[in-house]
Parts: C-alpha cells; structure tokens; sequence
C-alpha cells in the first residue's frame, strides 16, 4: 500500500514503529520479559508513531472541536498505551 501511495509516508513510519510491539510480543511469548520492560517498549513505540504522525491536529466530535495539539496527543499517548 505505501508503495503504491494508498498510505502516507508519515502513517507507513507509525505503522513501521509499531512493529516494534509485535517483535517484543513474540519475544515476551517465548522468553516471558518482565513487565517494566514490556511498559518501556510501549512508551517507546508511542511516542515514536505519535512524532512520526505529527500528533493530533484536532477533533471534531460534532457538538464541539477541540483544537489543542499538546492536549490532544498527550491523551492520544495515554489511549495508545491503555
């Protein structure tokens, strides 16, 4: 799909950083990892998608349009990592 431009760039590196969490995942299904480790790569992958994405500009939830990019990708991290 990103080869043939059905996807952007920015959404095809989120994507890409989120592999990360499948490669622990199997890794943490043979070798059970600890789960502060398994909380770091969260961390991480979040925050990488949510920088390579750009955060969230807004959203409009019909009654009302929040516009606030820090507090919409602050809560944007929290539901990732939820």
């Amino acid at each position: 799909m990103f080869l043939n431009g059905e996807i952007s760039d920015s959404l095809f590196y989120a994507l890409c950083a989120g592999s990360i969490l499948a490669v622990v995942g199997f890794f943490d299904d043979i070798y059970r990892l600890q789960p502060l480790l398994r909380l770091f790569f969260q961390i991480l992958t979040a925050i990488i998608g949510l920088i390579l994405i750009g955060g969230l500009d807004h959203v409009d939830l019909g009654f009302i349009s929040i516009k606030q990019k820090w507090v919409l990708t602050f809560l944007a991290f929290w539901g990732i990592l939820w």
